[in-house]
């Protein structure tokens, strides 16, 4: 009996060293084929590759070229009563009582580069590029989706379902945090999301007089979430 043991012993370590060996080639293969360029072969498992493997290990080459990041985004909150939101459509917004949220962070962050600021932009920033452009991969699925792919376009429109039901929320509770803040929680129960989208003029290009591009878009109405913590980071600006 005692002579069976190392036997059984050098059998299930060289079952755990295959094991090891499998997951390691697998994980491989599998970052082979999320950073290879896009291919018919790579099209056919692209959703598992960017909502399980680039879940975790996504990445965001939107610095670099050839397409750099050329906008700057927004966020801007109205807030709302209950007869206003009462009123709302679901299409048409308010035109008036839009409030800045992002620009004056990113002004005090330029003034101060050492300073939080750049941290306390970026989840409106994180949070708007989720709910409006969306992921990585879901860039490579629309990219199939425009060449024909069916069933890219599909898996495109449940992702981005699945973003604005993820991001809107968190978009309004910094919205609700604002007009908590500057409106008080007497009157207002809403609040009105809109993203302004400006162009970054190039640098060669700073002369020139032409204002750069500027477009909003619409984010829907949202219940105001009154159990989010007050920053009391707006009401210099609103209350000099």
């Amino acid at each position: 009996m005692r002579l069976a043991l190392p036997r059984v012993a050098a059998a299930g370590g060289l079952l755990f060293r295959s094991a090891t060996l499998a997951l390691v080639a697998a994980h491989f293969v599998v970052t082979l084929a999320f950073v290879f360029p896009l291919n018919p072969i790579k099209a056919q498992f692209e959703v598992f590759l960017y909502r399980d493997f680039g879940r975790f290990f996504g990445q965001n080459w939107s610095l670099f070229a050839p397409n750099p990041v050329n906008t700057n985004n927004y966020l801007l909150a109205r807030c709302m009563t209950a007869d206003e939101a009462a009123h709302f459509d679901g299409q048409t917004h308010p035109e008036t009582g839009w409030h800045d949220l992002t620009g004056p962070l990113f002004t005090r962050h330029q003034q101060n580069r050492f300073s939080a600021y750049d941290r306390l932009s970026r989840p409106q920033s994180n949070f708007i590029r989720g709910f409006f452009m969306g992921t990585e991969g879901q860039h490579e699925l629309y990219k199939l989706c425009t060449a024909g792919e069916q069933p890219a376009c599909a898996a495109f429109d449940r992702e981005m379902d699945a973003n604005r039901r993820t991001y809107g929320p968190r978009l309004a509770r910094i919205a609700s945090s604002f007009c908590l803040e500057t409106e008080g929680a007497a009157n207002v129960t809403h609040v009105a999301l809109r993203m302004r989208q400006v162009g970054i003029v190039p640098w060669s290009e700073r002369q020139a007089s032409t204002p750069p591009s500027e477009a909003t878009y619409d984010f829907g109405v949202h219940p105001l979430a009154r159990d989010v913590a007050r920053t009391g980071l707006y009401l210099a600006e609103n209350h000099p």
